[in-house]
């Protein structure tokens, strides 16, 4: 493809040609494959016009999960996420809803995400995450939805870290979003019901039920794995 002119591209043009075919190569090759060459050759332009653009490889990495946040808080808005002892639910489902759009993309980034490499997408997840998660968890403190103090942060990291290792089994095992959901949604509702007050036990009780139900029918559907090598052995 030859390099076009910025008369024959306006800038804002350029920026989201670069940022979708940014999306295909993670697809295609993993965000460790992006590359601002491989970047510029796709969309027609010279690497110095996409660094021009974005600074780095991890601007435009940046700039994908800034747009997929602004997509994000709209989804929030329309399905009237706040507080509540099901908000965080809420919120598991609609960032499945999103990652189902795109789960080819959203997997090679977290793979990256967990790799020796993947400091910069780290960097770029980790802080937007937590206020996310903080602000749901402080919002239910707040209402007194829980029947002793909690710490937000010490509540949110723990979810998180719930969350995360979700995510490196769904990339481990090439299972799908579902599971990914079911596997999420138990662990979470079986920390919020050591917590949370008598009115909402039931309730809680019934999603860890729902949850588990689901996640040994996926888990069922999934092909048995051989037994390793014997003990000092493979």
């Amino acid at each position: 493809m030859t390099v076009m002119s910025k008369r024959e591209l306006s800038r804002q043009d350029r920026r989201r040609r670069i940022l979708e075919a940014a999306r295909h190569l993670v697809e295609q090759q993993g965000a460790a494959g992006l590359s601002m060459r491989a970047l510029a050759a796709s969309v027609g332009i010279s690497a110095v016009t996409a660094y021009a653009i974005f600074g780095s490889k991890a601007g435009i990495l940046r700039a994908i999960v800034e747009e997929d946040r602004a997509r994000f808080a709209v989804m929030m808005d329309r399905a009237g996420v706040g507080h509540g002892i099901d908000s965080i639910f809420r919120l598991l489902t609609l960032a499945c809803d999103l990652y189902r759009d795109k789960e080819s993309f959203y997997r090679a980034v977290f793979q990256q995400y967990f790799s020796a490499g993947g400091v910069e997408i780290r960097e770029i997840l980790d802080p937007g995450r937590h206020r996310l998660w903080h602000g749901i968890v402080s919002g239910m403190a707040d209402e007194g939805l829980f029947a002793i103090p909690v710490d937000p942060h010490l509540l949110t990291s723990q979810l998180e870290n719930i969350f995360l290792a979700a995510h490196m089994r769904w990339c481990l095992r090439g299972t799908g979003v579902d599971l990914l959901e079911q596997e999420i949604g138990l662990g979470f509702a079986m920390l919020v019901k050591a917590i949370a007050i008598p009115e909402h036990q039931a309730y809680l009780g019934s999603l860890i039920e729902r949850f588990g139900d689901r996640l040994l029918a996926s888990a069922a559907a999934l092909p048995v794995e051989g037994p390793g090598p014997p003990a000092g052995q493979g």
